[in-house]
């Protein structure tokens, strides 16, 4: 075998080498590395025996990686196997890992992308909002929602055996205690010192936590075979269960977190797919997906209003036909039109990245509602409701999940549209950070900035980043407001002022 030219079959045979109480601990290490070293990621330099021709080599450990192998170790892995895990054979695994070879990418940079990011580990720059977005959704936005169907809240502590917000609170204290204790036993002890966090620290409550956020090995792989779109179920680009379950029960109890964002991000994700599975259908046909949409518009109408007051601010607006868009901004001469989408694309499109099939979710998420947009910016232009002093329209497409990569993305989308159309395609994190700029910048001058040639096609992270120096930055202001004043309300003594 030769490294260089490694099968995912030649990593899955390495992996079953080692126990997984062995293996993920050591992933959880390199996860943590990988995070701090940024984007693209960690460069290691492999020592002599691992190098070609004695030539001095480093590789780039991407953040998928380390999702990859941990989900890998918990399906083959096996507690008495024989191998010994040294540092140099851990390395001989990465450098495996990171020389993975795959004919049907070849010459395709972009289908390798897409499907290494949906189906590992998408980069995550920051969790920090993930909490205070979580209760600004489930909680706000729920109660601002007329039509009661669904209530989040109440669905949720039904379901569940716990309240969103406690559900939330004991989440983050296993984030927490996953730092000073990478290896412990969630049903055991914990180190916290707020009395308000240890009244909520019951057996049962804990137990009801590691139900939505735990696994062992035989539950791990349950879900994975049901998941898996791969007929080895070992797949390179198989959905990764480390999104349902990143909490791994490595035997008795005693549990390890291999990729720590992926714990921020279920806390986040888990009353939206856990009460969606619930309910029965699927796409439209599923009653609380449907109701979600509702949730995620409300949400956005709320950032809005944070950012340019509520008198700024109309919901539902346009005549019918063609139907109004979800929100429209007027602020000094601009005249900005949102429509927001909380529909993701479906496994299917993720897994094999054929671009039939994403073309066919694209047209359902985007392409049909772009049209209307354009649309109804031209009617709304040439009717009475057009204020008299807007001068420059900007038409934004808010989606709840960035659809990466988003160059090729849009160059789909732009090849379904029925004519050419100059729009922002953002998620929720991107829109949240435009409008923290508010406060400091223009966000209209920002817009047209980004419509230039040069910027349109690209993401909004990218093109932040390349304006950095450009910019003031800052985190949005509602995002930051919960934060406080969820943790104050948690722990009145450690509180810091803002």
């Amino acid at each position: 075998m030769t490294l260089a030219h490694s099968t995912i079959e030649d990593l899955v045979t390495l992996v079953r080498d080692y126990r997984p109480s062995d293996l993920l601990p050591r992933i959880r290490r390199l996860s943590d590395e990988v995070k701090a070293a940024g984007a693209p990621g960690l460069s290691i330099e492999m020592p002599p025996s691992l190098r070609y021709g004695g030539l001095e080599q480093k590789v780039l450990v991407g953040p998928h990686l380390p999702a990859l192998i941990a989900r890998l170790s918990v399906i083959v892995g096996h507690e008495l196997a024989p191998g010994t895990l040294t540092d140099e054979r851990f390395l001989r695994l990465v450098r495996m890992g990171c020389d993975l070879y795959d004919p049907a990418m070849k010459g395709d940079a972009w289908r390798f992308f897409l499907r290494t990011i949906y189906e590992q580990a998408p980069f995550q720059e920051s969790v920090w909002e993930l909490i205070p977005r979580a209760l600004l959704m489930y909680e706000e936005a729920n109660r601002l929602v007329s039509d009661k169907q669904h209530d989040i809240e109440r669905d949720f502590e039904e379901a569940f055996s716990l309240s969103v917000r406690d559900y939330l609170t004991l989440g983050f204290a296993l984030y927490a205690q996953f730092f000073s204790d990478p290896v412990f036993f969630p049903l055991g002890g914990w180190h916290t010192k707020i009395p308000s966090l240890r009244d909520l620290l019951k057996t049962d409550k804990k137990e009801a936590l590691l139900r939505l956020v735990c696994a062992d090995a035989g539950r791990f792989r349950s879900v994975n075979s049901i998941f898996a779109q791969s007929e080895s179920k070992t797949d390179s680009y198989d959905f990764n269960s480390l999104f349902m379950y990143p909490v791994i029960d490595l035997g008795s109890g005693k549990c390890v977190s291999p990729v720590m964002d992926l714990l921020a991000i279920r806390l986040y994700d888990a009353p939206y797919y856990e009460l969606a599975n619930l309910a029965e259908g699927a796409g439209k046909r599923n009653s609380f997906r449907a109701f979600f949409g509702r949730i995620f518009h409300e949400y956005t109408g709320m950032l809005l209003r944070e950012a340019f007051g509520s008198s700024a601010v109309s919901p539902e607006f346009g005549p019918n036909p063609p139907g109004p868009v979800d929100w429209a901004v007027f602020h000094d001469e601009c005249g900005v039109l949102i429509e927001c989408r909380a529909s993701e694309l479906s496994l299917p499109a993720r897994y094999s990245a054929d671009e039939t099939v994403l073309q066919k979710d694209l047209q359902r998420i985007v392409i049909e509602t772009v049209d209307k947009l354009e649309r109804k910016r031209a009617m709304i232009e040439g009717s009475s409701l057009k204020p008299p002093n807007v001068a420059h329209w900007h038409l934004l497409m808010v989606v709840k999940e960035p659809l990466l990569p988003v160059p090729h993305i849009r160059a789909l989308i732009n090849a379904g549209l029925s004519q050419p159309v100059r729009y922002h395609l953002m998620s929720t994190d991107d829109l949240e950070q435009l409008l923290a700029l508010h406060g400091t910048e223009e966000v209209c001058r920002i817009l047209v900035e980004k419509e230039a040639d040069s910027h349109i096609d690209e993401d909004f992270r990218t093109f932040f980043s390349s304006h950095r120096t450009d910019y003031a930055f800052r985190r949005n202001p509602l995002i930051e407001r919960t934060y406080d004043q969820y943790f104050a309300e948690l722990a009145p003594a450690l509180a810091q002022p803002s």
